[in-house]
């Protein structure tokens, strides 16, 4: 599988089919489609208008969050953003199919939603709380224990469902800040009648809430590797991105697994030294990417193996832009080739 992260830098439907298309030509199966975060929302809601009305756009110095790499290109009264329409995802869905290509959807909840909040601020907690997340993010976290958001969502999973025919629907889970839920009047004493010490403690049941509303969309929920070990249902995909750790535990205790540890498959790293990029997981080369083998571990029996599905690189796009007009001439010119590639495979 392969991620793009489509918040943090929107892509036209055209790119996102070029993208398609590149997968198509390395025998890529999957595309994970990473459509909210603090930075956008890019999945447009019928149900909730103001997601995309408001939360597709940011500008710098707005409340919605650009990260500082693309303010020195944009006019601080300019806007950037987008996002897909449901019509425009239907038929990147068909365009995909054509092409062996099935699409993982991902829309980022409970945490990593600056750009819900700025939607519709009533999904927030009301408790006084300045913290924010690892990113420097504050404000940006559903609450748990308010029993209309859990219904908001379920209806926009339900959309986001009917769209996309996959069995899977990433739900995300990373990088929750907690500080909210732990002061949230309503958060702590909602935590108590369901048995728990205190409101930070409520992820696990807020994930378990979104396996139900997953199942009773025909769907499995798959989420990044902070969910697990809340009581969370077996039949839920985990998907390994701190290291390999996380992801070799999950699968010697039943769920199915996908490996994407940062240091082998985060494309936003440097590839190389003096290259521009995070530098969390350090440089990941081309080389080190072919060395991975997500099989490689004598710990775990052939049976717990067996529930390691696939490997996926991630793309998330903090550091991918270039200038717009370099990127304009590269985009063209790139599409161009895929497309002649996919044409030359198709007729082999």
């Amino acid at each position: 599988a392969m991620m793009l992260d489509s918040s943090r830098s929107f892509q036209s439907a055209d790119y996102i089919k070029q993208y398609i298309d590149w997968l198509s030509v390395h025998k890529i199966n999957i595309f994970h489609w990473h459509l909210t975060d603090d930075q956008g929302w890019r999945f447009e809601s019928k149900l909730y208008p103001e997601f995309t009305k408001k939360g597709a756009w940011g500008m710098a110095g707005s409340a919605l969050p650009l990260h500082g790499v693309r303010k020195s290109w944009f006019p601080a009264d300019e806007s950037d953003g987008g996002f897909y329409t449901q019509e425009q995802m239907r038929e990147i869905v068909a365009y995909a199919k054509l092409r062996n290509v099935e699409i993982l959807p991902e829309i980022d909840l409970p945490g990593h939603s600056r750009s819900a909040v700025i939607a519709y601020p009533e999904i927030a907690c009301k408790g006084k709380d300045n913290s924010v997340d690892v990113h420097g993010i504050a404000v940006n976290v559903w609450c748990a224990s308010r029993e209309e958001n859990y219904v908001m969502m379920e209806r926009l999973l339900g959309e986001v469902a009917s769209i996309f025919p996959f069995e899977y629907i990433h739900i995300g889970g990373d990088e929750v800040n907690h500080g909210p839920w732990s002061k949230c009047p309503s958060c702590n004493a909602f935590a108590k009648t369901v048995g728990l010490k205190s409101g930070a403690h409520l992820q696990g049941h807020l994930t378990r809430r979104l396996e139900t509303i997953c199942k009773k969309l025909d769907r499995k929920l798959v989420g990044w590797n902070e969910i697990m070990g809340q009581g969370i249902s077996k039949d839920t995909c985990i998907m390994a991105w701190i290291a390999t750790g996380p992801g070799y535990h999950a699968a010697s205790i039943g769920h199915p697994i996908v490996m994407a540890p940062g240091a082998f498959t985060y494309f936003d790293m440097p590839h190389a030294h003096g290259e521009r990029g995070h530098h969390w997981a350090g440089i990941v080369s081309m080389e080190k990417t072919y060395s991975f083998d997500p099989l490689a571990n004598s710990s775990l029996t052939p049976a717990q193996l067996a529930n390691i599905h696939g490997i996926e690189a991630c793309l998330w796009t903090c550091y991918t832009r270039s200038h717009p007009e370099v990127q304009k001439k590269m985009g063209l010119a790139d599409l161009q080739l895929a497309r002649e590639l996919v044409a030359r495979q198709a007729s082999l």
